[in-house]
């Protein structure tokens, strides 16, 4: 099914269904949101809805504007364990002993596989609430990973940032970084995405950096009673692979467009390996999601053939939705917390599957 021509209305229509003065008889939820933007790919082409404010009292949201990605950063992660097929049902520990010797791990932490770890089935405990890594240095982690023991492999879902963080410091020693320095200051993170996706298609505005040239960061707020409340910057954390990244929706719609597959992005070409990678971590896995979806690597996977991941901090939700058979890309970022946009990405992209 392609895409309809008539996507620009689609999204106006259906953000206009999520905001708070939709009217009487909606039964939607509602984003309370100082700002926002959604971007489109369809029908081999890129369109943007941006809306209110990057901050209170201050500029316009454009395509320009960074926002916290949160877990949306999880897809960088899985796209560069995609690249590499020999990993997947592997060990971890058979790198980790190549890699560092800061980690020891249990008989059996010995046994969790790299598919595990990017599938919420390596037997991390769910830390989406209180993350156990506290404070969050890179020697607590390093002693959280070691103490780890599943009852079982697979284990159930659980999500779990410290198993992707953790995955993304694997990940990295295996291409020479030294783990051992990963910790708060250090641009370790940053030049991993740069050399391997972020510096290849050219996402000049997408980096765990707070400022990016030619662009404006959103303050981020929290949404209560009436009120919008700022927050600071998410801080750094070892887990940073899980959701350390900000981004434009312009640098997304690239990096979306390269997930369904495509090669040249105006004057970009994005490397075969790169490719192999993302489509790599956008298949359904032996592993279960909630509600009756599959994982990819990070990603959660519908019977219909969408793909989807979302993410949020304190002061930022964001969400990204695929449907390769129909080559069609959703980005969702605004700069407030706790906001329903998983439901607003489905409402669109299903609105496109059905024609309007």
């Amino acid at each position: 099914m392609s895409a309809p021509s008539n996507y620009q209305a689609i999204l106006e229509r259906s953000l206009k269904t999520f905001m708070p003065d939709r009217g009487a008889g909606s039964t939607t939820p509602v984003v309370n949101t100082v700002g926002g933007i959604l971007g489109v790919y369809a029908g081999g082409t890129v369109g943007y809805l941006p809306f209110g404010l990057q901050s209170l009292g201050g500029a316009a949201v454009t395509q320009a504007t960074r926002f916290e990605l949160a877990s949306v950063t999880k897809t960088f992660t899985a796209a560069l364990l995609g690249e590499q097929p020999a990993l997947f049902s592997a060990a971890v520990s058979q790198s980790l002993n190549k890699i560092s010797s800061d980690y020891s791990l249990t008989a059996m932490g010995q046994q969790i596989t790299f598919e595990e770890l990017a599938t919420f089935s390596g037997g991390f405990p769910d830390d989406t609430q209180n993350n156990p890594v506290n404070p969050p240095t890179q020697d607590n982690f390093v002693a959280y990973v070691n103490a780890l023991s599943p009852s079982q492999l697979p284990a159930p879902y659980a999500y779990s940032n410290d198993s992707f963080g953790f995955l993304g410091q694997v990940l990295m020693g295996l291409q020479g970084y030294d783990i051992k320095q990963f910790g708060q200051g250090t641009p370790m993170l940053d030049d991993w995405y740069s050399a391997n996706i972020t510096g290849p298609k050219q996402l000049q505005m997408s980096s765990t950096s707070t400022s990016a040239a030619g662009s404006e960061m959103a303050i981020g707020y929290s949404y209560g009673n009436g009120v919008y409340t700022p927050h600071p910057p998410f801080p750094w954390a070892p887990w940073g692979a899980a959701g350390a990244l900000r981004s434009s929706a312009e640098d997304m719609m690239i990096y979306v467009q390269a997930y369904l597959g495509v090669t040249q992005i105006g004057g970009i070409s994005v490397p075969p390996a790169l490719t192999a990678g993302m489509q790599a971590a956008i298949q359904p896995t032996s592993f279960s999601a909630p509600d009756g979806n599959k994982m990819g690597f990070g990603w959660v996977v519908t019977p219909k053939g969408i793909v989807f991941k979302d993410g949020g901090h304190v002061g930022f939700s964001s969400w990204v939705g695929l449907v390769p058979a129909s080559q069609i890309g959703l980005v969702i970022l605004v700069n407030t917390g706790g906001n329903p946009v998983g439901d607003v990405g489905l409402y669109i992209l299903n609105a496109m599957l059905n024609g309007g």
